[in-house]
Parts: structure tokens; C-alpha cells; sequence
């Protein structure tokens, strides 16, 4: 039997992961900001069935292409079950959501874009077919082994409301564990205050892979130091846009990860952070990609950005590992040959 496997694909400045059974052919899809390229993706590895879409929160950059992922899946042979997310409270408060803390409407220039996105998604919902496929996380079938390996572990229902309250919606993020023999913490866009929540309801959050909260924003030194310390990751992924008016990620994320000479990080986009001249690299890299992996490199062109690491997949299993890019080829035909201030390289480790 064939280990689950994650890949976290390159949608730039945003989320789509998706967990997947390369015997069943079955899925699981947390937060959709490309449903081409989910799509795609999940054609590429003969999926035929996705049990759930999870939407983490309601920000743009993790359900924008949510219904259209839906909509086509007859198209590509794919039957889906079920999606899941938090909408009683944020669907009865639009005005908040398009002013919350996190600013995500005054950084997309035009509050207009999200309030169109989030009012066809509610009314996607209210139609009858699509209201009966709106479950909760401990509604979700335990039969399947990709739905066994789920463990929603937040936000706990008796905390939604104090952390509404909080005015950041990104507290209210599911935070996933994903677990075949080894594990995977998908943290949603949580922040420190969120995650102490977390913290304080479970004890033991040690995962081989951590998907780095925020795009890697929104965090101190001090709090990325505890959360690494806690969850004690060999690999950190972060998904993250060569353009973002955010400057995800945060210089704190990188230097204590760079504290961490035994946990590899790969960003899917570099940032002018890693390099000069991204505009011109892209291309180069682009190239790269694409003679290792077409798809990949295709999935990367529709995301706009200079991919680093791209589309990322990673295996669980008795030994969990990245199968997707490869090490050397990434740290040595992109990282060394095309970045001129890579930010990934923890102190006192030579290159492979």
C-alpha cells in the first residue's frame, strides 16, 4: 500500500493543497485559489474521486476558485462528496470580513473583488444540491483511509466565537493534521494568537511537515521559534507569491528557520527577498521545470510568479520525504544558479 501524499501546489499568493491516495485515486483539497490548476493536478494522478473541499477561512486567496472547482469536475470525470468550512457566522458578516485586521481587501485594491467572490459563493451554497454537501469536519466519513488521516484539530467549537470576536479571521483557520505513519500540520493562515488556542487544547503537535501558517507572515521571531520548537517539522513549506504587497514572507520566518540546520524550507515562489531580477529568472527557471516536469511548469506559468520550489509534493509513510523537486536539483540548478540572496540556507550548513 502506497503512502498518502500532499502536494501543495504553485497558485502564487495563496493556498491549494491537496491530499491524495495514489491507490484509490481519491482526494482531499484544503483552500482552492486555482481550480485549473487543481484540476489538472488531479487529472495527473488519475483522481476520480474528491471526498471534501476544505476552505479554511473566507479569504479571497483561499476559496476564490472554490465554485468553479466544483463546476467542473463532471467535466474531468471526478464525483465529489462534500465541503466543509465555517460559513454561519462570515456569511452574516460581510462588512467585517471585508475590513478585518489582515487588510485583505485594501491589499487587493478593491473591496469590490472580494465581496462579488464571497456573494457567488453564498449563493453556490444556498442551492439545494450544494446545501446538502455543507458538512462539518466530524461529519466527514471515517471509512476511507484519505478521510481516516484527517484531524481537524481547530478551531474547537467552543473558541469560535472568542476568536471572531478577535476581528482576524485567519484565528479561525482549520489547522489539519494529516497523518500516515508520519504526519503534516496544514496550518491554515493562523497567527500567534490563534495558535496559542491551539497549543492549549492539544499537547502533542510534532509533525515531520509543517505548511507554514500566513505564507509565512504575520509572525515574530519569538513565535515562529516556539511554533518550530513545538512541532519540531524536518520540512517547512511555504506557499507564497513572487508579488505580494504583503512582503510574505517574513524576515522573522526566515531567520529562525535558518536557526534549524536539520529542517529544509521550500517556498513554491521566490521573493525579491531571494533575488534580483525575478522578471528575467522566471523565464530561465520556468524552463528548468518544465524539462523535469511539464505540468509542474505549467501549473507554476498560471501562478505569474518565479517559482523556487514550485508545486511541492511530499510523502508520508514510514519515512516522510519530498519527492517533488527533487534536493539537488532544486538547491543547485535553482536556488544556487538563479538566486542571488536566497533566504533558505540554515546557518552553517554547506550546500548538497
Amino acid at each position: 500500500m502506497s503512502p498518502l501524499r500532499i502536494a501543495f501546489l504553485d497558485v502564487g499568493q495563496g493556498d491549494t493543497t491537496v491530499i491524495y491516495d495514489p491507490d484509490s485515486k481519491e482526494a482531499v483539497i484544503v483552500d482552492c485559489a486555482n481550480s485549473v490548476s487543481a484540476l489538472q493536478f488531479l487529472k495527473s494522478e488519475g483522481i476520480t474521486r474528491l471526498r471534501a473541499l476544505v476552505l479554511t477561512h473566507p479569504h479571497l486567496d483561499h476559496y476564490a476558485a472554490a465554485v468553479t472547482l466544483f463546476e467542473n469536475c463532471g467535466a474531468h470525470n471526478i464525483v465529489w462528496d462534500a465541503w466543509i468550512m465555517r460559513w454561519d457566522k462570515a456569511f452574516g458578516r460581510i462588512p467585517s470580513i471585508l475590513v478585518d485586521a489582515d487588510r485583505h481587501p485594501a491589499m487587493l485594491g478593491d473591496d469590490r473583488v472580494q465581496k462579488s467572490a464571497l456573494t457567488k459563493l453564498y449563493a453556490w451554497s444556498r442551492q439545494s444540491e450544494n446545501k446538502k454537501k455543507h458538512i462539518e469536519p466530524h461529519q466527514l466519513a471515517k471509512v476511507q483511509r484519505i478521510t481516516q488521516s484527517l484531524d481537524f484539530l481547530h478551531p474547537l467549537h467552543p473558541d469560535v466565537q472568542e476568536l471572531f470576536e478577535t476581528g482576524n479571521l485567519n484565528n479561525l483557520s482549520y489547522v489539519i493534521k494529516v497523518s500516515d505513519g508520519e504526519s503534516a500540520l496544514l496550518a491554515g493562515d493562523i497567527e500567534p494568537a490563534g495558535w496559542e488556542f491551539l497549543r492549549a487544547n492539544h499537547q502533542n503537535l510534532q509533525s515531520e511537515i509543517l505548511k507554514f501558517p500566513h505564507h509565512g507572515g504575520a509572525w515574530d521571531g519569538q513565535s515562529v521559534a516556539n511554533l518550530l520548537d513545538e512541532v519540531k517539522p524536518q520540512f517547512v513549506i511555504i506557499s507564497v507569491g513572487t508579488r505580494n504587497a504583503y512582503n510574505h514572507p517574513s524576515d522573522a520566518v526566515f531567520t529562525e528557520i535558518r536557526q534549524h540546520p536539520k529542517t529544509r524550507l521550500l517556498c513554491t515562489e521566490a521573493t525579491p527577498k531571494c533575488g534580483q531580477d525575478l522578471d528575467i529568472q522566471t523565464k530561465e527557471i520556468l524552463s528548468l521545470v518544465k524539462k523535469r516536469n511539464k505540468l509542474g511548469a505549467l501549473i507554476s506559468q498560471r501562478a505569474r510568479g518565479c517559482p523556487c520550489a514550485g508545486t511541492i509534493i511530499v510523502e508520508l509513510g514510514d519515512e516522510a520525504k519530498v519527492i517533488d523537486p527533487d534536493i539537488l536539483f532544486h538547491q543547485h540548478q535553482i536556488i544556487r544558479s538563479h538566486l542571488t540572496t536566497p533566504q533558505c540556507i540554515p546557518l552553517g550548513t554547506a550546500w548538497l
